[in-house]
């Protein structure tokens, strides 16, 4: 057999092999036909960028927070049941630059809200600084468990009906009519907070009878809406703060956390702020 033969019978053994389905790594570099992997990639390269490198940006886990979220809060980015809050709040990376006023001051229009971290639905502690810089407004909706207003407000916002909204009257004698503080233009604030365009957040509390988190949760069960968060003010600072004096109560924040209305009474300013 001469030299030029010598290739030429090995290429051909090597197409009989492969053809075979066999793995024969000395042909002239030819690789197992069953192995998927691209030229330039390497066993375990993850799919964020080419380089194996997680997206930043990217949600590898699809929890719905970013890698970079993930990795700043300090949950895993691959774990999908390891999040930075079951109920899917926003997080903000930037949160600490925010200058915390403190509680010695009540609100007042355009002043900054406390730094006010407490318990939700699913007893976690929730950050409102998280909610800062979207470029939505936050409504804080303060009320009591036994408030009927106030559960009238939660059951429009759990299911969009707006009959919710209908009262006889604070004596119950009254022919059947909306609360006197709706109207019939604000009938898209159930849509804005299901599609996100403003941030809902319903804050409990107590003057007298005692709470506890067990209340917080039959509030969600009962009106429920997966992207309200319900809060326990434990201690009412944020109540004493605004200062609340009766409920509902809205007050509006910017995407700064600045107050645009400071309201210690019922919803009409916020109603009308959200509105205009």
């Amino acid at each position: 057999m001469t030299k030029l033969q010598t290739p030429l019978t090995n290429l051909l053994a090597c197409a009989l092999l492969l053809l075979g389905g066999t793995t024969f790594i000395g042909c002239g570099g030819v690789t197992d036909s069953t192995n998927d992997e691209q030229p330039g990639e390497q066993p375990g390269d993850g799919e964020g960028t080419e380089d194996g490198v997680a997206d930043p940006n990217g949600d590898d886990d699809g929890d719905g927070y970013t890698n970079a979220e993930e990795d700043h809060a300090g949950t895993d980015p691959n774990d999908a049941d390891s999040v930075i809050y079951q109920g899917g709040w926003p997080y903000n990376m930037t949160k600490d630059t925010i200058e915390d006023p403190g509680w010695d001051d009540t609100a007042s229009v355009g002043s900054v809200l406390p730094h006010f971290i407490a318990m939700d639905q699913n007893e976690e502690m929730v950050d409102l600084y998280d909610f800062a810089f979207r470029g939505k407004k936050i409504v804080l909706d303060t009320g009591t468990p036994w408030c009927k207003p106030c559960k009238a407000i939660a059951a429009y916002l759990s299911d969009g009906d707006e009959s919710h909204l209908n009262w006889k009257g604070p004596n119950d004698d009254q022919p059947e009519g909306p609360y006197p503080w709706w109207k019939e233009e604000y009938s898209d604030l159930y849509q804005m907070v299901q599609d996100g365009d403003i941030y809902w957040i319903t804050i409990i509390f107590t003057e007298a009878t005692p709470i506890d988190i067990g209340d917080i949760q039959e509030w969600d069960e009962t009106y429920p809406n997966e992207h309200i968060p319900v809060l326990f003010d434990e201690d009412n600072e944020l109540v004493n703060h605004i200062p609340v004096t009766c409920y509902p109560t809205l007050n509006i924040l910017d995407e700064n956390l600045e107050f645009l209305n400071v309201t210690s009474c019922g919803p009409f300013d916020g109603l009308r702020l959200l509105f205009p």
